[in-house]
């Protein structure tokens, strides 16, 4: 084994190690030169920094690198912090852009930086942010108007609902009942509605001297159909519970059809 070592110690040929020597000089000398050069820049920013931080000078940019370099944060640690990418970071260093205020506010917590002496000096920035907070209160405004807007315009369409369906969806006029009359033991009442009106909804009661009954006749859209305006319902029935039953008929005087307030529209004597 111990051989081996001697053998490894003495394969370089004694005439190579002055080049051995001269080329390990060299990497030793370059090394050292590149960590002077490195300390000289970084002195040099800090210098500039300091100058720059005391006259009040330096941009947003500017703070964040300064800051950034002097805790120890790598631009990809910021960007992972800040949740944005790289490229941003060196955007808002080389003042190719600015961040927006919400931003602004996450690199004051993480740098540990007031928003005074991150935005000091930096009047792009301020103004940018005042711009910004302008147009947050106009679009506030809009924002405002519109639902001002909404409001009138859902009150009107309601408005215009009530109207068409409540003044419209049943019989309340004369000349919407064509006819009216008992014909082969069958109530046969024939209205006059638009065709777009299909649908029908029709009840009768008995009022408190069982000497009345009274129709009411609602309607509504859909597809009409043949004879849709023409309504039956027999009449003298043998079912007790049927208004228009046979004894029910015995005391009646009159038929009336009437709105859902009670107001008679036409009516059809019945007495005999």
């Amino acid at each position: 084994m111990a051989e081996e070592i001697l053998i490894k110690k003495t394969a370089i040929p004694r005439n190579d190690w002055p080049l051995l020597w001269k080329t390990r000089m060299s990497e030793i000398l370059t090394l050292r030169f590149l960590e002077c050069k490195r300390a000289s820049l970084y002195n040099d920013f800090g210098v500039r920094y300091s100058v720059a931080k005391e006259a009040g000078t330096m941009n947003i940019g500017e703070q964040i690198k300064a800051r950034r370099i002097e805790i120890g944060m790598t631009q990809q640690d910021m960007a992972d912090r800040l949740a944005v990418s790289r490229s941003a970071i060196s955007n808002w260093e080389t003042g190719k852009n600015y961040p927006d205020l919400q931003i602004i506010v996450q690199i004051s917590e993480e740098l540990n930086i007031s928003l005074d002496a991150l935005l000091k000096g930096d009047t792009n920035v301020v103004e940018k942010i005042a711009n910004d907070t302008n147009e947050s209160k106009k679009l506030r405004e809009k924002a405002k108007q519109l639902k001002g807007v909404i409001a009138v315009l859902a009150v009107l369409l309601i408005g215009v609902v009530y109207l068409f369906f409540g003044w419209s969806a049943e019989i309340s006029k004369p000349e919407q009942v064509k006819e009216m009359k008992i014909e082969n033991d069958q109530l046969v009442i024939e209205v006059d509605t638009p065709n777009y009106y299909g649908q029908r909804d029709w009840w009768i009661d008995i009022d408190d001297t069982g000497t009345v009954a009274q129709v009411t006749i609602c309607y509504g859209f859909g597809k009409n159909r043949k004879d849709n305006n023409i309504m039956r319902t027999p009449v003298n029935t043998d079912d007790y519970s049927d208004p228009l039953s046979r004894e029910h008929m015995a005391k009646l005087e009159k038929i009336q059809i009437v709105t859902t307030k009670g107001k008679v529209v036409k009516e059809l004597d019945v007495k005999n």
